[in-house]
């Protein structure tokens, strides 16, 4: 397996900077995202926005990131506000997804809160019918497990790697102990 630098790394992160983002890396064991430069700060119709966090650099003004933390975690950060999406297994059909937003200042507009609710629901929602039509793809008779797209897929691939190292440390781990 090819080792990616850590997304703390400086080179790593000009790299990301440079190339407009949006490209997976490795942060460490359990930790993968991605980041891009196109984040455009939610304004009302009198231009009003949300404050932002205190001491960010220039590169917040359109930089966000998303960090996977595996297997059910997904955290979001941009110049004013943060999320945490929190999947809750219900059964091998049922997943249950929890969204929690977090703003800069502890009492922000409640008309923009509502709106950024809103259009978070709407822009999480539209992954729900992808993942519904991929489990009924998933219980056709000729489907055989799938592959992955090394474009699209290599934080899922670093999971499965995790994962099989994981168990693998633990199994010779036990059998040393025998």
């Amino acid at each position: 397996m090819q080792k990616l630098p850590s997304a703390m790394d400086p080179t790593r992160l000009k790299q990301l900077v440079a190339t407009g983002g949006s490209l997976q890396h490795r942060t460490n064991r359990i930790l993968f995202g991605s980041g891009h430069r196109v984040y455009q700060q939610m304004r009302d119709q009198n231009n009003r926005c949300f404050l932002d966090f205190e001491g960010l650099s220039d590169k917040w003004q359109t930089a966000a990131e998303y960090i996977a933390v595996h297997p059910n975690v997904l955290l979001g950060v941009h110049r004013d506000h943060t999320f945490a999406i929190i999947l809750t297994p219900g059964g091998p059909e049922k997943t249950t997804e929890h969204i929690h937003l977090y703003y800069a200042t502890p009492k922000p507009d409640a008309a923009l809160r509502r709106r950024n609710r809103d259009q978070s629901k709407e822009v999480f929602g539209e992954d729900i019918f992808v993942v519904e039509d991929m489990q009924r793809g998933r219980h056709a008779p000729d489907f055989d497990g799938g592959g992955f797209s090394p474009k699209m897929d290599s934080a899922t691939h670093y999971f499965h790697v995790w994962v099989a190292e994981t168990i693998k440390a633990h199994r010779n781990q036990h059998a040393a102990c025998e």
